[in-house]
């Protein structure tokens, strides 16, 4: 399978036309993490990460293709890097998450996060979904939809809501 992801990676940018060193596997990550080294990231990942987005989404769906795969119930379980841009992100947003995941407990209240990209978003909500007291909702539209981290007292944390 990773050979297969490694492969439309690189059609996809021969394709594009864009010249790339490699597209570098990290298999023994969490997920498959593939790499693509280049001379041409500002290309890859555009102003604010937009074309970064859209380039991990087009391979996701690609990639689902190939391999007959039903992307909204099994979505291909790697990740797609440029210049390890990707993991810098998620690094600063995991740093950002403790500091505001923090701030809410301290001070028993919502926090917001700047607006960010949808990649952005997921990223953070992920970070956060294992966190009991700490919930996460993404708020506003368009370029100014951001998270907001928000503490959740122990009295609240396991009441039912009504549908």
């Amino acid at each position: 399978m990773n050979a297969n992801i490694k492969k439309t990676i690189e059609s996809f940018l021969q394709n594009l036309g864009v010249s790339y060193d490699e597209v570098e596997e990290f298999p023994n990550e969490t997920f498959p993490r593939f790499v693509i080294k280049t001379k041409e990231s500002g290309l890859l990942i555009g102003q604010k990460g937009v074309n970064f987005s859209a380039l991990n989404h087009l391979i996701r769906k690609i990639v689902a293709k190939n391999t007959n795969v039903n992307v909204t119930a099994f979505p291909p379980k790697f990740i797609l890097d440029v210049n390890n841009y990707g993991k810098d992100l998620s690094d600063d947003l995991k740093n950002k998450v403790a500091i505001l995941t923090a701030r809410a407990r301290s001070l028993r209240t919502s926090v917001e996060f700047p607006p960010m990209s949808s990649y952005q978003r997921m990223i953070v909500h992920s970070l956060c979904q294992d966190i009991p007291d700490i919930k996460t909702e993404s708020e506003g539209e368009g370029e100014g939809r951001r998270v907001v981290i928000a503490y959740v007292p122990p009295e609240e944390r396991f009441v039912e809501k009504e549908v």
